[in-house]
């Protein structure tokens, strides 16, 4: 019993890690609730992702609003960007669903690109926080990155939209789903991403695939 309830005891780790987690979270929020620093946001919850698997950070919120700053530009800039292209594809299923002989298969016609704006915003936000490069080289390195390893982000694409459909499914759903990403949800779907690309982002900076 003395072991279980130790400071190095699975118990208290894994108490430790849930608190980290609703920590990070509520920030993630917070600093979300302006659309426009939902980029930057996301930058920073991924990052700290990163750090906590690796037992790199203990001071949470110092860390993530220094990396929210430092990031802002950049991140903020390429989230805008994201946004207008999923408006642009929302629009495009509204015409597509309203013209006949395209309705049934609008969705079709656009699931590719869903798909690749879903994994380059999955594998670009958390890269952007973990190596110091130019806008261009950013997204030229997540497209990369997502080519070298199809497997892993064809998996983590759609890990990402099935929690998405799950989520929108139906009222219920939703209903839940907003309980759930309110307390710690965010953090936590975060962190799962972070595990299924952490190998590929280390290989990255312990050989230096990429030229900066």
């Amino acid at each position: 019993m003395q072991k279980l309830f130790s400071l190095d005891g699975r118990l208290v780790k894994t108490l430790t890690r849930l608190t980290d987690i609703i920590i990070l979270n509520t920030l993630f929020i917070v600093c979300c609730l302006p659309i426009f620093t939902i980029g930057p946001s996301l930058t920073a919850l991924a990052t700290m992702c990163h750090r906590l698997l690796k037992g790199e950070d203990t001071d949470l919120v110092f860390h993530f609003f220094r990396l929210f700053r430092a990031n802002f530009k950049q991140a903020t800039m390429i989230w805008l960007t994201c946004l207008g292209l999923s408006v642009l594809l929302y629009l495009d299923y509204c015409l597509f669903s309203n013209m006949a002989f395209l309705s049934e298969y609008g969705i079709w016609i656009l699931l590719p690109f869903i798909v690749l704006l879903c994994g380059g915003m999955t594998l670009i936000f958390p890269y952007i926080g973990l190596f110091e490069d130019p806008t261009r080289k950013v997204c030229l390195n997540s497209f990369l990155i997502a080519l070298l390893n199809p497997i892993q982000t064809i998996f983590l694409i759609f890990f990402n939209l099935a929690v998405v459909y799950i989520s929108l499914s139906s009222p219920e759903r939703l209903l839940t789903a907003i309980y759930l990403f309110t307390f710690g949800g965010f953090a936590l779907w975060s962190f799962l991403n972070v595990r299924l690309t952490d190998q590929i982002f280390s290989r990255i900076q312990e050989e230096e695939i990429f030229e900066k």
